[in-house]
C-alpha cells in the first residue's frame, strides 16, 4: 500500500488495493502476484499498515467480483483478442497481450484468493 501524504486539516482518504483474501493461495498464483505486485499482502496486514500511518479506519469492504468481470475484465479479454491479431508478427507486444490474458485466466480460477479491498480512512 503507497504511502499518502495528510494534511494538517481532518478529512476522508478512500484507497483501493489488491488484496489477498485468504493466506494459503495455490502457489502458481503466488509466484504470479510475487512478480506482478510484489507488495500485495493480506486484508489484515493492510488494516496494520494503516494504523502505523496513523489513519483511522472507518470502514472497508472487498468489491464484489462483478467489478472485475462486469467494469475490467470482459471488456479487456475482448479487446486483447483484437490486439492479438493486430501484433501477430510482434512478439513482444504478444508477451505483453499474452501477460494480461494470464491474468484474467488466473483471476477465473482463482478469485476466492485475492480481490481488492476499499478501504474508508480518515485523516
Amino acid at each position: 500500500m503507497e504511502t499518502v501524504l495528510r494534511s494538517e486539516e481532518q478529512g476522508y482518504l478512500a484507497v483501493t488495493e489488491i488484496s489477498w483474501m485468504n493466506s494459503n493461495p495455490p502457489e502458481e498464483l503466488k509466484q504470479f502476484w510475487a512478480e506482478e505486485y510484489p507488495q500485495m499482502q493480506e486484508i489484515e496486514s493492510n488494516l496494520t499498515l494503516i494504523n502505523q500511518a496513523g489513519y483511522r479506519l472507518v470502514d472497508y469492504f472487498v468489491l464484489p467480483e462483478s467489478a472485475w468481470w462486469v467494469n475490467y475484465y470482459t471488456p479487456l479479454e475482448q479487446k486483447l483478442i483484437t490486439l492479438s491479431q493486430k501484433y501477430k508478427d510482434d512478439v513482444e507486444k504478444l508477451a505483453v497481450i499474452e501477460l494480461h490474458q494470464r491474468e484474467i485466466d488466473l483471476y477465473r480460477q482463482y478469485s476466492t484468493y485475492y480481490g481488492y479491498v476499499f478501504y474508508l480512512l480518515q485523516v
